[in-house]
């Protein structure tokens, strides 16, 4: 036993020491897959903007970005064989490493015991090699199917299980917006496509797959993925009390044995400390779910969307006023509502109403003081309703040290920070954060040239 550790480990020593030259003559094939990837995306954009300009029909974009799909699933594939061929480069490495595992193995076979039984370690190994091969014959079929039948629905959500299940997350998504697309009533797709894009980036909820999941719940209010992963993205938004009240709802609506059920309900255990509730308080919500309570809020149903396009303008808008004087009305009432005042200043933004835009946000900032999110966009409102004037020094400074407060390198709050201190004739504290504002800045950016242009314009302190 010892003999044969020791010349395991001599033999790996020495195969080692002669393949590492040539082994890292290679290069990576991960940055070509990525430019790869860019360059396909680049495409889909493409398409999307003949489309909007009118170069080419729907029916040929729908083709175009269902055949740049394929070919984006297919980047692996075509790695493989790339890798595969690359590989040949340190054939000398293992030709001369050779014999030195021949020697290992004859005194392998004449102190050793080569008849015992393989461990059942791996045995698990090979049966899993023989489930990768099969994962990758079953990829390539369906994509080779998708190919020839791009409109084929249950292809290309088949494709996306598959890809999603050897975490080929970003080409997963890919082929569930196909299938999303082909099927507009179908809930399901459109949560997985959002699912997959969670997973690609690390368990966070992108704007992307934020998207896709409220596409779902306007297909279906009570698609338990997307109600869950809603209820994430405001968790990770610090929109805490919107997030359990959500899970609350999935739990209330869901059988005793889903089977998420109980990873819900230690999601529910675990906000509901971080917020601060009692059990008694947590119970008081649960019967308030039950009796109806907390409702998760709702979109417009697709009726509703299809009666207002069928209205003038005027109407529109009219209808428009009613609804955001509605909303206002019952914040009024419930004032510690944040997405509420959140979807209040979205609407006030698209009448354009520059004041009530800025209270809006104004409200949410107060609402959530840590937010550094909300407290930019509270800043941005501040100074874009002033426009073109100065904002108020005393009504921006307070939000801009919050900023600051969370984020002492925030190259906007730097910024505004240094705009007050020159506006109230500080030239010194307005070089000095403009100057660690330069620091963040790219140096051979249009913004580095114009921020040391305003630094060497300032006045002598």
């Amino acid at each position: 036993m010892i003999l044969g550790v020791f010349l395991t480990l001599m033999t790996l020593g020495a195969a080692l020491l002669i393949a590492w030259p040539f082994l890292h003559s290679g290069v990576s094939g991960a940055s070509r897959r990525d430019q790869e990837l860019a360059i396909y995306k680049d495409q889909l954009a493409e398409v999307d903007r003949d489309r909007e300009r009118g170069l080419i029909g729907e029916d040929d974009a729908k083709a175009a970005r269902a055949e740049i799909s394929r070919r984006i699933i297919s980047i692996d594939e075509v790695d493989t064989v790339n890798t595969a061929s690359g590989r040949r480069a340190p054939t000398l490495a293992v030709i001369a490493g050779i014999f030195v595992p021949v020697l290992a193995l004859a005194a392998y076979l004449y102190q050793g015991k080569p008849t015992l039984q393989q461990t059942p370690q791996l045995a698990l190994d090979q049966k899993r090699g023989k489930s990768s091969v099969n994962h990758d014959a079953k990829i390539h079929d369906l994509t080779e199917a998708v190919h020839q039948d791009p409109k084929n629905i249950e292809n290309w959500a088949a494709l996306g299980d598959a890809l999603k299940s050897i975490k080929r997350y970003q080409q997963a998504a890919v082929a569930y917006t196909q299938a999303m697309n082909l099927a507009p009533e179908n809930a399901e797709y459109a949560s997985r496509n959002g699912e997959a894009i969670v997973f690609a980036a690390n368990g966070q909820v992108t704007p992307s797959a934020e998207a896709a999941f409220r596409e779902a719940t306007r297909r279906d209010p009570e698609d338990p993925r997307a109600m869950y992963y809603l209820g994430l993205a405001d968790q990770q938004g610090g929109r805490l009390r919107e997030a359990l009240n959500r899970w609350l709802i999935l739990e209330a609506r869901s059988q005793s044995d889903a089977p998420w059920l109980s990873f819900l309900i230690i999601q529910i255990d675990r906000i509901s400390k971080e917020i601060g509730l009692t059990s008694d308080e947590i119970a008081s919500l649960r019967e308030k779910v039950q009796s109806g309570g907390i409702a998760v809020p709702r979109g417009p149903t697709r009726e509703q969307m299809r009666a207002a396009q069928s209205m003038s303008p005027e109407d529109r808008e009219e209808m428009i006023r009613g609804m955001v004087d509605r909303l206002a009305n019952r914040l009024e009432e419930n004032p510690g509502d944040v997405a509420g005042w959140k979807r209040l200043a979205r609407a006030r933004m698209v009448l354009g109403q520059k004041e009530a835009y800025r209270d809006a946000l104004g409200k949410v900032a107060d609402l959530r003081p840590k937010d550094i999110e909300a407290q930019l966009a509270y800043a941005n409102a501040i100074v874009n309703a002033a426009a073109p004037a100065a904002p108020l020094a005393n009504v921006l400074k307070p939000v801009v040290n919050r900023i600051l407060a969370r984020d002492d390198r925030h190259p906007r709050g730097l910024w505004l920070s240094g705009q007050l201190a020159l506006s109230a004739g500080d030239v010194k504290t307005a070089r000095r954060q403009w100057s660690r504002l330069m620091k963040s800045v790219d140096p051979n950016s249009m913004e580095y040239v114009k921020l040391k242009k305003k630094i060497d314009a300032l006045p002598g302190d």
